[in-house]
């Protein structure tokens, strides 16, 4: 049997309707056909009810649907038992999960002392919201996962990566008050409801008492950072995201936030993979510059 089908029926019996879950596998409407007539083939039993607009799992489907993830790391352990066998040390493709921020400025330094000490492990990295992660995750189609949040499934382990501070900056000059400034809010894709739709929000985790002045929205990180360079007004920021800029003289810390804002990131994995030498290794990195992400303990 075609272990992809399982993979492809986790993402079926979320989705609204085959066309949506084949949007989200980046595969075509009749390749999930195929694998459902597959699997119905393989069990001799139909696993889905198919009407005009919706679709529902039967109870074969239902329970098929629960033994999945349990199948999918059972078939990982083994081949990556095999994989170790095979090597001294770890090897193998890692798959991470992770936002577009964590991937640029939270795994890549990590990711690099990672190849320089473990040359047969291969990162693999996606950029995805976090509810997608979770999924991910739990279908076995990721090894390991970065959230801003602590995992809603209380099966993952995890573990905290880092506490990211947010900074208000904007073009060199001297410090002043945070409310004599103007504002230029970013976007963030939130999870709508916890379901499997995201919608992007403007939102930057301000403090909702204290309000300012924004002048200027943009719905990337960078395209807000972009329109403070450019001189229009502050932006209140994760501190990775612009070190860079603060550093070569392009920005500067202007002024002190009313609160401060630390972001929380977690690595989660299932707790059954962690037998696995490569994700043990690569928890370890990442683990390691926990405390230098920031440059700070």
């Amino acid at each position: 049997m075609n272990l992809d089908w399982l993979r492809y029926f986790i993402v079926m019996s979320e989705a609204s309707s085959l066309a949506q879950a084949a949007e989200r596998l980046h595969v075509t409407p009749q390749a999930l056909s195929n694998a459902l007539a597959g699997l119905e083939r393989h069990y001799q039993v139909k696993l889905l009810e198919r009407g005009p607009r919706a679709k529902t799992l039967t109870p074969a489907g239902r329970t098929l649907r629960a033994a999945i993830p349990g199948i999918l790391q059972a078939v990982d352990a083994v081949e990556q038992q095999l994989s170790d066998l095979q090597s001294e040390e770890p090897a193998g493709a890692i798959s991470i999960g992770s936002t577009a921020f964590g991937n640029k400025y939270l795994l890549a330094d990590a990711l690099a002392t990672l190849r320089a000490r473990h040359r047969h492990l291969k990162p693999r990295l996606y950029g995805m919201v976090p509810a997608e992660q979770e999924r991910w995750l739990a279908a076995g189609e990721l090894d390991l996962i970065v959230l801003p949040y602590q995992p809603s499934r209380e099966t993952f382990a995890a573990r905290l990566l880092s506490r990211v501070p947010y900074v208000i900056v904007g073009r060199p000059q001297e410090p002043v008050p945070w409310h004599a400034l103007e504002y230029v809010m970013p976007g963030h894709f939130w999870p709508k409801d916890g379901g499997c739709a995201s919608e992007r929000h403007m939102g930057d985790h301000w403090p909702a008492d204290c309000p300012r002045n924004v002048v200027a929205e943009a719905d990337q990180l960078e395209s807000a950072i972009a329109l403070v360079e450019a001189g229009v007004g502050a932006v209140f920021v994760p501190e990775p995201a612009v070190r860079a800029h603060v550093r070569e003289g392009r920005l500067a810390v202007v002024a002190d936030p009313p609160q401060p804002y630390f972001e929380e990131y977690y690595l989660a994995w299932q707790p059954n993979a962690a037998r696995s030498a490569a994700l043990r290794a690569t928890i370890e990195v990442l683990t390691e510059h926990q405390t230098t992400l920031m440059g700070r303990a």
